[in-house]
């Protein structure tokens, strides 16, 4: 938090913090829509930011909304929520796949100095989700 007088206080939303840190690391931070990762994210004020592995993969089978190559959602950050018991100071990390939980525990290391808060993180699935387009949503 930035005092820009004594009557004025700048603050950023955590999504925004976290999002460009995601960046910063090389991640592909994203928003949810209808509960589907959509890359690239705008950052607002969200209670949950998804995070996309950088490399893209192979999709199997045939899309209709274009691309089937897609990049890996390897987890969601909580910043807020009564679901996961997520709050200010105390951020929850749900991880897709089991190959990427190291990786998962050294971005939260990093991020829990950072950003000066407590992270719990929870293995949700064996294997990463995939990232949705806004197109197949009804999104952006």
């Amino acid at each position: 938090m930035e005092a820009v007088n004594a009557q004025v206080v700048y603050q950023e939303a955590d999504a925004i913090r976290v999002g460009n840190f995601l960046i910063s690391k090389g991640f592909v931070p994203a928003r949810k829509n209808n509960g589907v990762a959509i890359s690239p994210g705008s950052f607002f004020d969200v209670n949950v930011l998804s995070i996309l592995h950088k490399d893209y993969k192979k999709t199997s089978g045939f899309s209709l909304f274009g691309s089937s190559r897609r990049r890996p959602l390897i987890a969601d950050i909580y910043f807020r929520g009564v679901e996961c018991s997520a709050k200010a100071g105390s951020w929850v990390i749900h991880s897709y796949g089991r190959d990427y939980v190291e990786m998962i525990k050294k971005l939260a290391e990093e991020m829990s100095v950072t950003f000066q808060t407590k992270i719990s993180i929870r293995l949700d699935s064996e294997t990463p989700g995939e990232e949705g387009f806004g197109s197949e949503f009804g999104g952006g």
